[in-house]
């Protein structure tokens, strides 16, 4: 008998969908989900891009991207980043 939960199959991680493959997941979907919320139309594109980023790379890449200032790689402080995203 094995410990996984009810209706999981044994060696799928909690939370994966049967049937998505490890690893992947609908990143297509995730992103026209997000742009369909009435916030993304009134977003600017700086915010838009980083919207981007969280769906097709994760949060990690998001992070990463808005702490880095898009035109010369230089790292922002804190109080920069808020001044671009709020």
């Amino acid at each position: 008998m094995s410990n996984t939960p009810e209706g999981t199959p044994e060696g799928t991680p909690e939370g994966t969908p049967e049937g998505t493959p490890e690893g992947t997941s609908d990143k297509a979907g995730e992103e026209d989900m997000v742009c369909k919320t009435p916030h993304y139309e009134v977003m600017d594109d700086t915010n838009k891009r980083a919207l981007k980023v969280m769906v097709e790379e994760g949060v990690d890449a998001a992070v990463k991207h808005m702490f880095t200032d898009q035109e010369t790689g230089r790292a922002l402080s804190y109080a920069e980043m808020r001044l671009c995203y709020g």
